[in-house]
């Protein structure tokens, strides 16, 4: 049986979190990184953190109806996709250029399918980035001030 189009897209769009999960879980043990600061398990815990924060910007707005008010739907996965591209991105420029280009495709992956608007992505990943990039912040201060002592 031959799959359309649409359903090969879906199949993509379903796989992109779980391979950059994967990726934040992975990455901070390899060599390459390993011995950046702050240290491996600390770069997994930030990344748990960060989709922890999607989660609860998804519970909020159950619980609120916040998207659905302005006629907006909160997109679960833009939010997560974020979360873990902003850890990748604490990794090295590279990943942090990788993570602007594979966010981008992403949100246009999701409008083609009809799954979000770009308001409903960008509605979304607003707050879930700030949150993120709070937590990387607070986890870069923590370990300069490790370094120091």
């Amino acid at each position: 049986m031959t799959m359309t189009a649409y359903e090969v897209l879906d199949h993509i769009a379903d796989s992109v979190n779980p391979t950059l999960g994967l990726l934040a879980i992975a990455l901070p043990w390899l060599r390459a990184y390993r011995s950046l600061r702050p240290p491996p398990w600390v770069r997994v815990a930030g990344a748990v953190l960060c989709v922890g924060a999607a989660y609860l910007g998804q519970a909020i707005d159950r619980l609120t109806g916040a998207w659905p008010a302005f006629s907006l739907d909160y997109s679960g996965h833009s939010a997560v996709c974020v979360a873990l591209l902003v850890s990748l991105g604490h990794l090295s420029r590279r990943w942090t250029v990788a993570s602007i280009a594979i966010g981008a495709a992403y949100a246009l992956l999701m409008m083609y399918q009809g799954y979000h608007t770009l308001a409903d992505i960008v509605t979304t990943a607003t707050p879930v980035g700030l949150a993120s990039a709070a937590v990387w912040r607070a986890i870069t201060m923590r370990s300069r001030v490790s370094a120091d002592h």
